[in-house]
């Protein structure tokens, strides 16, 4: 594909993505997200490749492969939305909940939309759903699996009672879910304009263009590091307790390729699994 389609494409499917950000921030009720604009967008391929992202949250946008990777395992549909927060299941903390869209093209799965929000309260032993002595990951609010929010075009108003029910926000929980669901029916009348102008044949002949481009510049940027180690110390507070945890990078070259690292300290701070897959960047040869 030439540089030229490559831009003019790469930008469209960038301006869905930017474009359900705004109509999410505009359109929900919590100030954590239309104040704090705590919620991320990007589009996925049928691979489950993240094609474009807005420049949101970098936890909310590193963990999306993961939580796009349990919906298709689930075999997801045209017509449906899935929501999830599972922690081990691509999700971060219980407050941000995740819903998948899968976009279709003559009855074909092509695309997904994704967005990851913010909810002020999922329950939990304290407001907020975000306690500070939480032990276990059921004290910190309702779990959501892989669940279809929507069914044929149309929202599966059990799935959203019982979120609805677990809040201590019900009616905010409420207004931020369909705020949710609006943008990924902009991001579907989006992106079938773009396929309407330029063939479906040549916007998947981008995604796989946009996947190689941005390999070559981060190996290149990587690259360009020098080998060596580089340690930082940072304080953390939780429990009352101070935590003090050294932390470093590793950057060496393997086998002709560049790898970066991270190195973690001796005390424990815990995190799910998928955000320290993502804080880790691995560069290897396919």
């Amino acid at each position: 594909m030439d540089a030229v389609t490559l831009q003019i494409l790469g930008n469209a499917f960038l301006a869905i993505a930017e474009e359900m950000e705004a109509a999410l921030v505009r359109a929900a009720d919590s100030p954590n997200i239309t104040e704090r604009r705590d919620c991320s967008t990007a589009v996925f391929d049928a691979d489950g490749r993240m094609i474009v992202q807005a420049a949101a949250i970098p936890v909310h946008l590193g963990a999306m492969p993961e939580a796009v990777a349990a919906i298709r395992e689930r075999d997801p549909r045209p017509g449906e939305v899935w929501a999830l927060n599972d922690p081990y299941r691509g999700g971060t903390h219980l407050p941000d909940i995740t819903l998948v869209a899968p976009v279709a093209v003559d009855g074909r799965i092509v695309a997904y939309s994704v967005s990851r929000a913010h909810h002020a309260d999922v329950g939990g032993m304290s407001p907020g759903s975000m306690p500070a002595g939480s032990t276990e990951l059921v004290q910190e609010g309702l779990i959501i699996p892989p669940t279809r929010i929507v069914v044929d075009d149309t929202a599966n108003d059990d799935v959203v009672d019982l979120i609805v029910a677990n809040s201590r926000t019900a009616g905010e929980r409420r207004g931020d879910l369909a705020a949710q669901l609006a943008c990924h029916r902009l991001a579907e009348r989006r992106f079938h304009e773009v396929v309407a102008r330029h063939g479906l044949t040549t916007v998947r002949a981008a995604f796989d263009a946009l996947v190689d481009y941005a390999e070559r510049r981060t190996r290149a940027a990587i690259a360009e590091m020098p080998d060596g180690s580089w340690e930082a110390l940072e304080h953390l507070e939780g429990d009352a307790i101070p935590v003090v945890g050294g932390h470093g990078v590793e950057v060496a070259d393997a086998q002709g390729d560049r790898t970066h690292g991270g190195v973690g300290g001796e005390d424990v701070v815990h995190v799910t699994p998928n955000i320290v897959e993502l804080s880790t960047i691995p560069r290897r040869r396919p």
